[in-house]
């Protein structure tokens, strides 16, 4: 008798199968239940494939050594040349035609490239302040690069480069 009583226990029922049993086809689960029995899911196909070349320019090297200051109107960063490659014997001067620079509101992005067969880059983002970017400027020298940020709230102090 007692084996009697253990068999017709009621099984233990989900919530979601307990909404369905409750509220029959009035059920938010009802329409889920049965869409999941009936419609088939689609099979990821390959519609085509194709061959993308990548050019991949030289790896840079970091620039982290470097200096800054500012004035009322502008933002000086010194980059010293000898800081970045010590000089040796039949190197070639670093000239205009290694040094290319873009700048953004918030960033100066400067690389050499090909410098005695080495490529370098600065990378600054999330300056303290916005700059002008048609108003920046960089000089090149054989010692070193002098880029000019022209800021654009004049006489609004800079206590640091990149903005913490």
């Amino acid at each position: 008798m007692a084996e009697e009583a253990q068999n017709t226990e009621t099984p233990v029922l989900t919530k979601t199968q307990e909404s369905i049993q409750k509220c029959k086809d009035k059920s938010y689960y009802y329409w889920h239940n049965s869409v999941s029995n009936t419609v088939p899911f689609p099979k990821p196909e390959l519609l085509e494939t194709k061959a993308v070349a990548v050019e991949v320019g030289p790896e840079h090297k970091k620039i982290s050594s470097y200096s800054w200051g500012e004035d009322d109107d502008s933002v000086s960063i010194y980059v010293d040349i000898k800081k970045i490659r010590e000089p040796k014997d039949g190197d070639e001067p670093l000239t205009q035609e290694h040094v290319t620079w873009q700048f953004g509101t918030r960033e100066v992005d400067l690389k050499l490239t090909n410098f005695n067969s080495e490529h370098h880059s600065l990378k600054i983002s999330n300056l303290h302040g916005d700059i002008v970017a048609e108003e920046c400027k960089v000089r090149v020298r054989p010692a070193r690069i002098t880029i000019t940020l022209a800021k654009t709230e004049k006489s609004k102090t800079w206590f640091s480069l990149v903005k913490k």
